[in-house]
């Protein structure tokens, strides 16, 4: 959801600080069994808290897990 020149700012600033960009891979599977226990889960729906721009985020609901497993596994 950022726009590319946010990203590739917030990229080069963790690559400074010598954090990684990317996450490591995880049992996508295992992952969404995890998060459908988590707090932020209603009414069978997954939640997310995404950055819009730097300092601004909003609440996005997901029904398609396959949407998340995908975005998951994508590098």
């Amino acid at each position: 959801g950022l726009d590319r020149g946010v990203r590739e700012r917030l990229q080069a600033l963790l690559a400074r600080l010598g954090l990684a960009a990317v996450a490591p891979a995880v049992d996508a599977n295992a992952a969404l069994a995890s998060m459908r226990g988590d707090k932020k889960t209603e009414r069978g729906k997954l939640r997310f808290v995404l950055p819009v721009r730097i300092g601004e985020a909003e609440v996005v609901e997901v029904e398609d897990e396959d949407a998340i497993r995908e975005a998951m596994t994508a590098r």
